[in-house]
């Protein structure tokens, strides 16, 4: 059992992946996401451009399309309904499995659909009608324009995604869309509303992204090193944690008393809370702050593939400054840079969605040093070292990710490894020399520089250190000194 598999059967909370293209399904690796614990999947016009952009898996259907006389946005869509038939099929034992309440694979309306309530409801039927499986769940941004969308399509029996939520006030307005649907759908002669699906996609980390910005230009008008310039500062990181939690309760809330009740008895199920978005946007925050304290009951929680969505620019010289080329697809730049076709990406293990290292310091009360930073430190594929093409070496306790690369034809060469340090035994740790020749120092030497990990001699007066011990592991490295008479 993965930890995605404690995530959902220990707190009640459904993994999905936010990312979804050809490759995974063809390779088997939609398949391996699954073995691992993961739930649900959706997507939104950007991943799919992205990867019909990254692979040359589309090309032989784009070129036929347009070869019959279809136009880019015919063509378009054909390809992404493709892509979302086979992985409503891949997903279908999810969904039956778990009774419906996942095992679903959620596909947008066009954007420019987001200000028209008329356009979303017609888009959305389409949708539902030319890809007639029940684990479909059609994405309708919450929009003011949405909302009144949302009730029609519920009122219909349609599954919604509500997507694109930022505010209390605006998940309020698209709960209420939801129950009065159900409501309406009764009162059209419905009987069960067990076959009517929802969740509410809450954008957590742009909320902080947003706050921080107003907070930093407030900040920047109070005195530097004032009790409320700091206080501002202080402030930061800490407003989307807030009010996901303050959502919460109104979920709670909501989806209880007479009124709940009497529609829950008619077979409706609650809307879950979706938390999108859950990707630091600012570097000095956890990797996982958005995921360690959202953890509860009757939620969704996406864990987003970033691979695909890397891009990549070139910087060039030029009179008067620098130019900066459009972006390019990370994966498309990186492999005319090595001269190769294109890079094939392994997935490989998924990191726990708590880190050791704060829940400990959780449970001390206290918090361990660098434990705020602290990761997953097994099987997410940074400690490995590339020997050559094709041979790596890798902690022996990466199991997944080890498993994952040979059975791509890696070979693997395993070395053991206790808990890593701060540096986390990445590459550098890796090829640590464990001996080497003593240094020449002057007899007055009184000291020199010493480079973490690159093995540079110290010396304080007469003491040399002269070579690099292992303690306990290659991710340890340690200093062996010796006295020169």
């Amino acid at each position: 059992m993965t930890k995605l598999h404690e995530l959902y059967h220990e707190q009640g909370q459904s993994p999905w992946l936010d990312d979804l293209h050809r490759e995974w399904l063809t390779g088997g690796h939609l398949h391996h996401r699954l073995d691992q614990g993961v739930r649900g999947v959706t997507s939104n016009p950007t991943i799919l451009a992205k990867a019909i952009e990254a692979t040359d898996v589309y090309d032989d259907q784009l070129s036929s399309l347009i070869d019959e006389g279809r136009s880019i946005d015919e063509a378009y869509w054909e390809m992404v309904v493709k892509d979302i038939e086979d992985a409503l099929e891949i997903l279908r034992p999810v969904y039956d499995e778990s009774a419906g309440a996942d095992g679903f694979v959620s596909l947008e309306v066009a954007p420019s659909l987001a200000r028209d309530t008329d356009g979303s409801v017609a888009a959305a039927r389409s949708l539902h009608r030319r890809i007639d499986r029940p684990n479909l769940l059609v994405k309708v941004p919450g929009t003011a324009e949405g909302v009144p969308a949302v009730r029609q399509l519920i009122s219909e029996g349609h599954s919604i995604n509500v997507t694109l939520i930022f505010s209390i006030q605006r998940y309020d307005e698209v709960m209420e869309a939801y129950l009065g649907g159900l409501e309406d759908h009764l009162a059209a002669g419905a009987t069960d509303l067990s076959g009517v699906r929802s969740v509410a996609s809450s954008f957590v980390s742009r909320v902080d992204t947003e706050v921080d910005r107003r907070l930093e230009r407030l900040a920047g008008d109070a005195e530097e090193g004032a009790a409320q310039h700091r206080q501002l500062l202080q402030a930061r990181g800490g407003a989307a944690v807030a009010q996901a939690q303050q959502a919460y309760q109104r979920f709670a809330a909501t989806f209880s008393g007479p009124r709940w009740e009497y529609l829950a008895g008619k077979g409706a199920t609650p809307q879950r809370l979706l938390w999108a978005s859950t990707s630091t946007k600012n570097p000095e925050y956890p990797d996982t702050l958005y995921v360690d304290e959202l953890v509860g009951p009757d939620t969704v929680v996406m864990r987003p593939a970033v691979a695909y969505s890397l891009v990549a620019r070139t910087i060039t010289q030029r009179v008067g400054g620098l130019r900066l080329s459009h972006a390019r697809p990370f994966l498309e730049a990186a492999a005319q840079a090595m001269g190769i076709g294109r890079l094939r990406v392994i997935e490989t293990g998924m990191s726990p969605h708590r880190s050791s290292g704060t829940e400990g310091a959780r449970r001390a009360g206290a918090q361990a040093p660098g434990a705020q930073w602290a990761g997953a430190q097994w099987d997410d594929a940074g400690n490995l070292l590339v020997l050559r093409p094709g041979t790596v070496v890798s902690y022996e306790r990466n199991t997944l990710t080890n498993a994952r690369l040979e059975e791509e034809g890696i070979e693997v060469i395993r070395v053991p490894g206790s808990e890593l340090a701060g540096c986390r035994g990445g590459p550098r740790a890796m090829c640590c020399p464990v001996g080497r020749e003593p240094a020449s120092m002057p007899d007055d030497a009184t000291h020199a520089a010493l480079s973490g990990g690159g093995g540079a001699s110290l010396a304080f007066g007469r003491r040399v250190a002269v070579g690099f011990q292992p303690w306990s592991s290659m991710s340890q490295v340690g200093l062996r000194a010796v006295t020169r008479s």
